[in-house]
């Protein structure tokens, strides 16, 4: 009863001010869903979601384009106008749609901006799409609000070594040699994954807090350009390539 009083003590007071109510457009009864140009609104979890048609429609053109191979321009740019609206309601999104988006940008480069050229799929947007159509946990949604953290991790790098701090227990230890020729911020991203796989190996669907006193690190974290941490944190005989947003992921 409050939410419909509500409701008409709002609507009353909007005509009064010579708007006028779209009831079409309108719902009045209370609700915990909501859907609007393509994303569902849950009002319980507090998440963004996709609606079903847009999840299909999103797989459907992932799929078209692996199977395709080459591309042109212009449907490439149709992709990643579909997956850049995604990213509000798909968690860990924004990090699979980089790669793509690099890749986009550098077939307009070498092709002076010719939109009917065609480009060929390589094998980091092959994996980009294959997330897409097989990792990316669309029924989830996405957070409107962050949850409170359940793991505080403190990391540090230095030319010689790392160390990390969760809870009152350290844990660190020097570079390897080839490490050592790492720059900084390569190090500080280096630290952070070692502070993960420490302290979160046992956790899954946490909220982790990183706590780091290089703003570099910070931001390519934050922003989570896979493509740019695969730059800074290069391969190694361990795998290294691409495991903090596996850590993330989990």
């Amino acid at each position: 009863l409050g939410a419909r009083l509500d409701v008409q003590i709002v609507v009353s007071l909007l005509e009064s001010l010579g708007f006028v109510i779209s009831t079409e457009k309108s719902i009045k009864e209370p609700t915990q869903t909501l859907e609007y140009t393509g994303l569902t609104i849950r009002t319980l979890p507090l998440t963004f979601a996709l609606t079903g048609k847009k999840v299909a429609d999103i797989r459907k053109l992932c799929k078209n384009a692996l199977v395709r191979r080459k591309l042109p321009l212009r449907d490439l740019a149709s992709l990643l106008g579909s997956l850049s609206w995604a990213t509000a309601a798909i968690r860990y999104a924004q990090a699979h749609f980089r790669s793509l988006q690099s890749f986009y940008t550098e077939g307009l480069k070498s092709t002076e901006v010719n939109f009917q050229a065609s480009v060929t799929i390589t094998p980091n947007t092959e994996g980009d799409l294959s997330w897409w159509i097989n990792d990316a946990k669309f029924e989830e949604g996405k957070a409107i609000i962050m949850s409170a953290t359940d793991i505080s991790i403190y990391t540090d790098a230095s030319l010689s070594g790392w160390g990390a701090v969760c809870q009152g227990i350290r844990t660190g230890g020097p570079w390897s040699r080839a490490e050592s020729n790492y720059h900084i911020n390569q190090l500080e991203l280096l630290a952070a994954l070692k502070g993960l796989e420490c302290f979160t190996a046992t956790s899954f669907g946490s909220t982790v807090k990183l706590n780091i006193d290089n703003t570099t690190a910070v931001s390519y974290i934050n922003k989570l350009p896979t493509r740019v941490i695969r730059q800074l944190v290069p391969s190694t005989e361990s795998a290294m390539d691409g495991r903090i947003l596996k850590e993330l992921e989990r």
